[in-house]
């Protein structure tokens, strides 16, 4: 029960439960921080406390004013009974009631409400899905990720495929384009031996062997 920080503490409390009925137990509070500075040998507090008292004092409080100048207040009868334990016990369990009861007819601020929820076994099972998700999240990018590198993979075979058959492609139309040029060819010799048909037929013959192989174009007239 130290001094100034005690009593700053109880007369904050007595503010928040201004209803409550303090009288009693607010004189015995007194008397049990009195008898604690007493045997504390701290009889300066206990001169400040009287010149300027924190609380009102009842009239029949005045004996309590020559408590530090008593030689032994433990044995006096007007003060023994305030020093025994059983004092200290029963201002101790009586204040404990009187706050429980106060306490438990205020509403709790929603704050506590929200502590309480987020304790609950509901909340603590959300948590846990959701830590599962975060999981099954962090797997899901490390797959996509994998699809991604083996996706140009593929792309690059595919590229390397379409080079080659544009490449055959292209050959083929080469080819196409050559054995064009030797059907003119031949149907242009074929038109200058007009007069003789067996020229004619010869040029025909010779033409169509030597379509769509490497060589000669043909006879040459």
């Amino acid at each position: 029960m130290d001094g100034p920080n005690f009593w700053t503490l109880y007369l904050r409390l007595k503010e928040l439960f201004d209803g409550a009925n303090w009288g009693s137990w607010e004189i015995n509070i007194t008397k049990c921080w009195l008898v604690t500075k007493i045997n504390s040998n701290s009889s300066p507090e206990i001169h400040n406390f009287f010149s300027s008292p924190p609380i009102t004092l009842p009239s029949n409080f005045r004996p309590w004013f020559s408590i530090s100048y008593v030689p032994h207040p433990e044995k006096d009868p007007t003060f023994s009974s305030y020093f025994t334990g059983s004092f200290r016990e029963n201002l101790k369990i009586g204040l404990y009631n009187l706050l429980s009861s106060l306490i438990g007819g205020v509403e709790l601020p929603r704050i506590l409400f929200l502590l309480k929820y987020m304790g609950s076994d509901e909340q603590r099972k959300i948590r846990s899905e959701i830590e599962g998700l975060r999981g099954r999240e962090r797997r899901l990018e490390d797959d996509n990720e994998e699809l991604k590198r083996r996706v140009k993979v593929l792309e690059g075979q595919v590229k390397g495929l379409v080079d080659v058959v544009v490449g055959e492609i292209a050959d083929d139309n080469k080819k196409l384009w050559q054995d064009d040029v030797k059907r003119g060819e031949m149907v242009k010799k074929a038109v200058a031996c007009r007069g003789n048909p067996e020229d004619f037929l010869r040029v025909l013959r010779k033409g169509e062997d030597g379509i769509g192989e490497d060589g000669g174009d043909g006879e040459e007239f």
